[in-house]
C-alpha cells in the first residue's frame, strides 16, 4: 500500500486510527506493531519473513553486546570460615590475601579484556551479517555473483542501516537495552519503515516511554493531518505531473530534479505526519535542499538522517576532520562513494556519490565567496547535472545525455511542462517548506486555522486527482 492511495487512507489508516483510539493504553504499541506487519505484508510475505529474520539476528546480537547473558567472575573470600590463627599465621594469611587479591584483580582484568574482544567480534559479526544480506539482494547482479535478477526486498536499505546504528549504539553503551517488543516497534513502525527517516532508538523509544502512544494529543494529530495533506499534494499533484518516461533535454532534466524533490519531500512530510497522528515525532529528513549555497549545506538539508548516519559511521571512522586536511578529503570522497552505492548497484551511482564528495571537498576548500543568489544557483545547477548519473541506466547513457545537454540544442519545452517547472521553482525557492510552516524543527506542532483550511483543500485536490490517475510509487522505494 502506498501512502497516497485510496486503499491506504480508507482501508488501513482511518480504521487503524479509530482502533488505536479505542484500544486500552497498554495495548496501543502492540496494535501498531501488528498493523505495521499487515502494512508490510501487502508488498510481499516472503520479504516479511526476511525482515523478521533480520530483526531477530540484530536483536540477539544487541542482547549479547548488552551483557545481559553473562557476568564477570567474582572472587569472594569468607573470613569467618577461616580457622583461628596466631601472629605468624596472621602475617602469612595477610600475604595470602594480598596474593589472592592480586589474582582476583588479574582475573577481572583478563575477563574484561576478553569481554572487549568478544564484544568487538560480535559487533563485526552482526554488521557483517547486515552488509552480506543487503549485498546479496542489492549487488549480486552488479558483482556478477548471480545469474538471476533478484527482487530487491522493500525497505532493506533503510532497515539495514537503522539496525546497524542500533547495534553500534548498544556496543557504545549509548542506549539502554530494552525488550524485544520495544525493538520490534522501533524497526517496524510503518510510517518510517519503507523509506525512512533512519531513526535512532533513543529518539523514538524515549517518546514511547513518556507515554506518547497512550495519550491522544489533538495538536499533534492536527499537525500530522496538515503535514500528510501537504506531502500528498507534493507527490500526487506536483511530482507525478513532473515525471517523464524519458529524459532528453534541459527541460526534462529540470523536470526530474523537481520531480524527485517533490517526491521525496512529499514522502518525508507524509511519514512525519503519520507519526504525529499516533503521537510520535519522527526526525526531519528534508529541509529545502535547493536553497543550499554549497554542497555541505545541501547534504544538511537532503536526506538528513542518511547524511547523519554516513557521517557517524563512515566519515568519522575514516578520520573525519581530526587527522589533517588530506585525510578529511579522502574521508569525504569515501563517505559519499558509500552513499552513492547505497542508492543503487551501478557504476553510475558510485560516480554520482564520488561527484557529490568532490562537491563537498570544494566547499571545504573555500575560495571565492559568491553572493547568496549566485551560490544557490551554482549549487542547484551542479545538483541538477549530477541527477543525470542518478536516473541513467549506466554511465554510457549518462554521457550521451551530457553530450546532448552541452550541444546547446536541447531546449524544447511544452507549455504544460514550462508551467509546472516555473511553479515548481517558485515553490522550492520562494515558499516556506512544510516544516517551517508548522515549526516542526523547533518541536512545536500548533496548527493555525488557515493551515487547516489549506490542508483540506490540498487533500481534496489530491484525492480528486487520484480518482482518475493510478498512484505512482515513490522514487526512494527503489532503494
Amino acid at each position: 500500500m502506498l501512502f497516497h492511495s485510496y486503499d491506504f487512507i480508507f482501508y488501513f489508516l482511518i480504521p487503524l486510527l479509530v482502533l488505536h483510539r479505542l484500544t486500552p493504553s497498554f495495548l496501543k504499541m502492540y496494535i501498531l506493531i501488528f498493523a505495521s506487519f499487515v502494512f508490510y505484508s501487502q508488498w510481499d510475505l516472503l520479504h516479511l519473513g526476511l525482515l523478521f529474520v533480520s530483526v531477530a539476528v540484530n536483536y540477539v546480537g544487541a542482547r549479547v553486546l548488552s551483557g545481559k547473558h553473562r557476568r564477570l567472575p567474582r572472587l569472594e573470600i569468607a573470613s569467618s570460615a577461616l580457622p583461628p590463627r596466631n601472629d605468624e599465621q596472621e602475617r602469612d594469611c595477610r600475604a595470602c590475601h594480598c596474593e589472592a587479591l592480586a589474582v582476583a584483580i588479574s582475573m577481572t582484568g583478563e575477563a574484561r579484556s576478553d569481554t572487549a574482544v568478544y564484544n568487538k567480534t560480535v559487533l563485526w559479526g552482526v554488521i557483517g551479517f547486515n552488509i552480506l544480506l543487503l549485498g546479496y539482494f542489492k549487488y549480486s547482479g552488479f558483482l556478477n555473483l548471480s545469474k538471476h535478477d533478484l527482487v530487491l526486498p522493500l525497505a532493506i536499505s533503510f532497515y539495514t542501516f537503522q539496525q546497524i546504528a542500533y547495534v553500534v549504539d548498544v556496543y557504545k553503551k549509548k542506549i539502554k537495552f530494552g525488550s524485544f517488543w520495544e525493538y520490534l516497534f522501533f524497526v517496524m513502525f510503518f510510517p518510517q519503515l519503507i523509506a525512512g527517516p533512519i531513526v535512532h532508538y533513543n529518539s523514538m523509544m524515549q517518546q514511547v516511554k513518556r507515554g506518547v502512544l497512550e495519550r491522544f494529543d489533538m495538536q499533534k494529530f492536527q499537525a500530522g493531518v496538515v503535514l500528510f495533506s501537504m506531502g500528498m499534494f507534493s507527490k500526487v499533484v506536483l511530482a507525478d505531473n513532473l515525471a517523464r518516461e524519458r529524459y532528453e533535454d534541459w527541460a526534462d532534466l529540470l523536470s526530474y530534479g523537481l520531480m524527485i524533490y517533490f517526491d521525496f519531500s512529499g514522502y518525508a512530510n507524509m511519514a512525519i505526519g503519520l507519526g504525529l497522528m499516533f503521537g510520535v515525532m519522527l526526525p526531519l529528513n528534508f529541509y529545502s535542499p535547493y536553497k543550499a549555497r554549497n554542497m555541505v549545506e545541501f547534504w544538511r538539508r537532503w536526506h538528513m538522517t542518511l547524511g547523519a548516519f554516513l557521517k557517524e559511521h563512515i566519515y568519522i571512522p575514516l578520520g573525519g576532520s581530526r587527522s589533517g586536511y588530506s585525510v578529511q578529503m579522502f574521508a569525504l570522497l569515501g563517505t559519499m562513494a558509500v552513499g552513492g552505492i547505497w542508492h543503487g548497484a551501478g557504476w553510475n551511482f558510485l560516480l554520482w556519490g564520488v561527484m557529490h564528495g568532490l562537491g563537498l571537498v570544494v566547499a571545504h576548500i573555500g575560495g571565492i565567496k559568491l553572493p547568496k543568489v549566485l551560490a544557490v544557483l551554482v549549487t542547484f545547477l551542479y545538483v541538477m547535472l549530477l541527477w543525470v548519473l542518478f536516473f541513467s541506466a549506466d554511465i554510457g547513457e549518462a554521457l550521451g545525455l551530457y553530450k546532448t545537454l552541452f550541444s546547446f540544442d536541447a531546449f524544447e519545452v511544452s507549455t504544460k511542462e514550462a508551467v509546472f517547472i516555473a511553479f515548481g521553482l517558485f515553490v522550492v525557492w520562494f515558499l516556506p517548506n512544510a516544516s517551517e510552516v508548522l515549526h516542526v524543527q523547533e518541536g512545536e506542532t500548533k496548527v493555525k486555522s488557515q493551515y487547516g483550511i489549506l490542508a483540506g483543500i490540498l487533500l481534496f485536490v489530491s484525492l480528486k486527482m487520484l480518482a482518475s490517475t493510478p498512484a505512482a510509487t515513490f522514487v526512494y522505494f527503489n532503494f
